[in-house]
Parts: C-alpha cells; sequence; structure tokens
C-alpha cells in the first residue's frame, strides 16, 4: 500500500463483547465514549489479516477466548475535530437495518467491512471499522454472576430446592389428571390427553 492508500476489507468472525449497538460506552481510558467489539479470527483470517499490513492488531491473551487470536474494533463517539461520528451501522443478513435491542451476543457470526489506510512508511496503518452484517444471532443474555460449581455449598441447596419444585409439579399433574381425566389411571405419564 502507498502512503495514504485506503484498502476496504471484509473480514467473518464471530463476535465478543460487542457493544456496538445504541449508545456508545465509556473507553478504556475513561475520557471518552466509543463503540466497541471484538472478532475472533481463524487461522486464514490471521493470514489474511497479516497480508494487510495490520498483523500487529491481531491479539491473543490467556483467560480471554480460550487464547483465540482476535481483531479489536472501535469508533469514537466524536471526531478529532469534535463533531459526532456516526454510529456503525449494522444489518442483517438481508441488509435490513439491525434493530437495536436485539444485542449481539459472544459467538455472533459476522461479517465486518472496515477500512485500511496506509499513511505512510514508518507510521502504523489506521484501522477503521465502517458496518457489521448479523448472519447468525446468539442472544446476549446479562449474566451478574458466574453460575454455582457444583462444589458450593450452596449449590446442594439449589438441586434439592429444585427437585422438590419438580416433585411439587409432578404430584399437581397427577391431580389434575384424576380429578379432570376420566380413567386417569389408565394413562402413561408421557402419553398426550
Amino acid at each position: 500500500m502507498a502512503s495514504n492508500e485506503t484498502k476496504t476489507v471484509v473480514l467473518r468472525g464471530k463476535t465478543s463483547f460487542a457493544k456496538i449497538l445504541g449508545a456508545p460506552v465509556l473507553n478504556f481510558s475513561k475520557d471518552g465514549k466509543e463503540w466497541k467489539m471484538d472478532l475472533v479470527l481463524d487461522k486464514d483470517t490471521v493470514k489474511e489479516v497479516k497480508a494487510l499490513g495490520i498483523g500487529d492488531r491481531v491479539k491473543t491473551k490467556d483467560g480471554y477466548l480460550d487464547g483465540q487470536p482476535h481483531l479489536s474494533f472501535k469508533q469514537a463517539e466524536l471526531k478529532r475535530d469534535g463533531t459526532p461520528n456516526q454510529p456503525i451501522d449494522v444489518k442483517d443478513i438481508a441488509g435490513k437495518p439491525w434493530p437495536e435491542n436485539k444485542l449481539l451476543g459472544n459467538g455472533t457470526d459476522v461479517d465486518v467491512k472496515f477500512v485500511v489506510m496506509d499513511y505512510g512508511p514508518g507510521k502504523k496503518k489506521g484501522v477503521y471499522i465502517r458496518s457489521v452484517r448479523v448472519l447468525s444471532l446468539v442472544p446476549y443474555e446479562k449474566q451478574e454472576f458466574e453460575p454455582l460449581s457444583e462444589d458450593d455449598p450452596f449449590y446442594k441447596q439449589l438441586a434439592e430446592a429444585e427437585a422438590m419444585a419438580a416433585a411439587q409439579r409432578d404430584a399437581e399433574d397427577k391431580a389434575f389428571k384424576k380429578a379432570f381425566v376420566p380413567d386417569s389411571d389408565d394413562l402413561d405419564d408421557d402419553q398426550p390427553l
């Protein structure tokens, strides 16, 4: 790529921590807001990214994405001159606007369109996200806490409570059948009414 040359690229991968819908979120340094997401890459895509001259942007981190390589995309809420940036354009597989209230969970399959800008020798290339196409949604489900492990003393209480609730439902089902379904004693529990 020559100085100030741009190249538009589309990569396919899976999302992680996609915060690209709705209002921007606070950035890492907490001095501005941004839209951001990580794109999990496979081996072939990593080769493609390196061929673009932005291999230095591929990250791996122990304890994050099981050490898989990923590329981080960010778009600031404001441009350098203080004017607002447009949010990242998010579309469904048919090219229709994606609803803001339908958040993307980790592992959502997407195509990411971005621009690589070469600023010349000795300068880091710019990577600017333009749009995202959602191919297969993994719905985002907010999780306040990690699930309890089976070693946790309160896990046993939870399991006992769930077993009691299931037994109660079974007893109520049998009582209903006995009261309202003739010859319910002859029915198998799995047999439809």
